[in-house]
């Protein structure tokens, strides 16, 4: 991924998928942040991220940079709930949108 822009990063903490909507990456020990638009990343394999949520709290358009939170939501649509399953405890990165 050289010459992206990494924004955050976090855990892989559970998955979970809203009907009609797409699924729910939950990571925890994230640090940085993300943005609609941004990508969650696992080497290679990038998906775009559509919402982000800090649990706890309200849906937001953006985790505010610098601040460490222990758990965040990000809905992915480009994605099935069987492929995320298999990056559970994975390392996540963030790569913002160009």
């Amino acid at each position: 991924m050289s010459g992206l822009e990494i924004s955050g990063a976090g855990v892989v903490a559970d998955v979970f998928e809203i009907s009609g909507r797409g699924v729910v990456v939950l990571l925890e020990k994230f640090d940085g942040s993300a943005r609609i638009g941004d990508s969650l990343a696992f080497g290679a394999a990038a998906f775009e991220i559509g919402g982000v949520e800090i649990p706890r709290y309200n849906s937001v358009e953006a985790a505010e940079d610098g601040k460490q939170r222990s758990l965040i939501g990000l809905l992915l649509s480009s994605c099935t709930k069987t492929q995320m399953d298999a990056y559970r405890g994975h390392e996540a990165q963030i790569v913002q949108a160009l």
